[in-house]
């Protein structure tokens, strides 16, 4: 691992790296270090952790989909973007002390972009499975807003995005899985449920607006979007995939 070079903030590589806020008291010692392998024995705890003069105050690591690529000094890990590192990490305005497990959008005005004011990240899930590209020329993402207790009777909003303005449907079931599925994967298997009716993408985006009361405390699910795309070839296609523990 080798720091930046000062000057060359801007050119973030697209790759797995970990970022660092420090406090020190010894600037020139931090200057030092750059162009130098902070981490000489490999075992992915920096020169940067063990020295006294310097305290990390934040860290935060931003994933690519190499397998083979660190983290170092026990970075907190967002991504990857399904097959692609992230466009963008971002905290969560309504609790600045964290960051948002998810990532900027891909097209302006169509999720969380750079240069617009971000929604609160009250994203729920993790997010499984790959999906590749569609007609839009991006891969489409699910993201779950809302509750994770069940029975409450509030909302849990689903959208998928960026998709091609064709009827879609959202469905989730009890088990992960990966399989090809038309030019995507089927992420989610057992007894699938179908959230009907089917929606029309607008706009790049799809929206479904479920009642919580529809899952119980305990549930383990996976959700998912497939939708028509058949200015692609195949006449569908299909969205990541998100897991939700619900309490």
């Amino acid at each position: 691992m080798r720091p930046t070079p000062e000057g060359t903030e801007e050119r973030i590589e697209n790759g797995t790296e970990t970022f660092y806020l420090i406090l020190t008291t010894d600037p020139a010692a931090v200057t030092a270090l750059v162009g130098t392998d902070v981490d000489g024995d490999d075992d992915h705890v920096t020169d940067i952790a063990t020295d006294p003069r310097h305290s990390i105050i934040d860290i935060i690591a931003m994933v690519g989909p190499d397998p083979a690529d660190h983290v170092y000094d026990g970075a907190r890990a967002l991504g990857p973007d399904g097959i692609f590192f992230p466009v963008g990490i971002f905290r969560d305005p309504a609790d600045p002390v964290d960051w948002c497990p998810s990532f900027l959008g891909w097209l302006p005005g169509t999720d969380q972009t750079p240069c617009a004011p971000n929604r609160d990240c009250d994203d729920l899930g993790t997010r499984v499975c790959q999906s590749n590209p569609n007609s839009t020329g991006y891969p489409a993402r699910i993201t779950g807003t809302g509750s994770d207790v069940a029975g409450t009777g509030e909302i849990v909003t689903l959208t998928a995005t960026p998709v091609p303005s064709y009827p879609g449907i959202f469905f989730f079931g009890p088990n992960p899985i990966r399989v090809p599925f038309g030019p995507g994967f089927l992420c989610v298997g057992g007894g699938l449920t179908r959230l009907l009716p089917p929606v029309i993408g607008s706009g790049y985006v799809a929206t479904r607006d479920v009642d919580n009361g529809a899952f119980r405390a305990g549930d383990v699910l996976y959700f998912q979007y497939w939708f028509r795309d058949p200015s692609l070839g195949p006449v569908f296609n299909t969205s990541d995939a998100i897991c939700v523990t619900f309490r």
